[in-house]
Parts: C-alpha cells; structure tokens; sequence
C-alpha cells in the first residue's frame, strides 16, 4: 500500500470544498527553511495529514497487515537510516491509549491534540529536526521531547487546544510559554529549540 491513493483522495475531497485554492502559497526567501509562505504550508500539511488518517482507516480494515507491518510502506523510508516511520508510528500508538493508562487518572490524548502533534510533526520533518521522543502527558495531549546534555526542550499539545513550550537547561531555571497552534507560531518553536539544543 501506498500513500499516492490515499494523497490523491485527499486533494479530491479539497478540490470540492473550494473555500481555498488547492496549495496557492507563493515561494519565499523567509527564515532560515521555510519555502512556501504559512497557508500553503497548513494547506499542504492538512492535505497529507488527511491523506495518512485514509491511509490509516484502510490499514485499520486488515488488522493482520497492521500487525505484521505497521508502517506498511506509507513513507517510503528505511527505518535503519530515519526516525520518522517510528514518530509516525508513536502519534499511531498515542491514538489508541486507553482511559486508565495513567496511574493519577489522566485522559488518553484526544482528537485535536492528535490533529495538532500531527502538523507539529510534518513541520519537524520539514525542518529535518526530530525529536528526541513522544510521549503521552499528564497534562492529558502529547508532549514532544527535545534533550541534548543538560538542554531540555518540549511542545506540549493539550487535550484543550492548548500549546505549551518549555526550554531548560540543568541548574537554571525554564522558561515556559504558551505559543500558538498555527504554523507560524510552532515553526518560531522549532527555530528556538533548533538554536538552544
């Protein structure tokens, strides 16, 4: 199975919606890796975001195909070389945590915060810039893990639509700021963890 049948239903459904022309961002000089302005980009990411989420539901029809290969060849990517298939594959595992897993009683990551940790992600691999881990939060969403010696960085995707940004280093204090859950404001996130770790 590819991801090409499942991109090009994903362009069909956006033709017909008709609200925006389909990837009308112009190209741009700005930042530092940034090539299309921020709509085009939410634009393009929503279309692939769309297009795995169908990749999903087919995979999900033939559980024992899931099994056997949970990535089934959506990116073509060799797993030894890349950390990507596992990020995809972990944001997978998060959707389907059931409502006890957390001893203190926190919820399972909820439809937004999967939508949004799963832009976040595409804009990582835009940037070429993955994180150390992703794990489930407390906080009830999905938190990205960013570690290198004593520098700590994270993006935390709330159940409630909420993004939190934290930098740390060990023997200082964090710095903790909300941020907002556009490309704009997580693409200036991933500079500044970029530029700390």
């Amino acid at each position: 199975m590819t991801l090409q049948p499942c991109l090009s239903s994903a362009v069909a459904e956006k033709e017909e919606d008709r609200r925006v022309p389909l990837l009308g961002g112009r190209a741009t000089d700005s930042a530092d890796y940034l090539c299309f302005d921020y709509a085009a980009r939410a634009e393009a990411h929503a279309l692939v975001a769309r297009a795995v989420q169908l990749a999903h539901q087919a995979l999900f029809a033939s559980s024992a195909s899931l099994r056997a290969d949970p990535f089934c060849g959506l990116l073509d990517l060799n797993p030894g070389t890349t950390p990507w298939p596992d990020l995809f594959n972990r944001l997978t595992e998060l959707a389907t945590l059931r409502v006890d897993w957390d001893p203190e009683g926190a919820a399972p990551p909820n439809a937004e915060a999967l939508t949004s940790a799963r832009s976040f992600l595409a804009l990582l691999l835009d940037a070429e810039f993955a994180p150390s881990s992703i794990s489930p939060s407390v906080e009830e969403g999905i938190t990205f893990n960013f570690r290198s010696g004593p520098r700590y960085a994270a993006v935390e995707f709330l159940n409630s639509g909420e993004v939190g940004f934290v930098l740390s280093e060990r023997g200082k204090g964090p710095v903790v700021a909300s941020i907002a859950a556009e490309d704009a404001g997580l693409c200036d996130a991933i500079k500044q963890i970029h530029e700390f770790i």
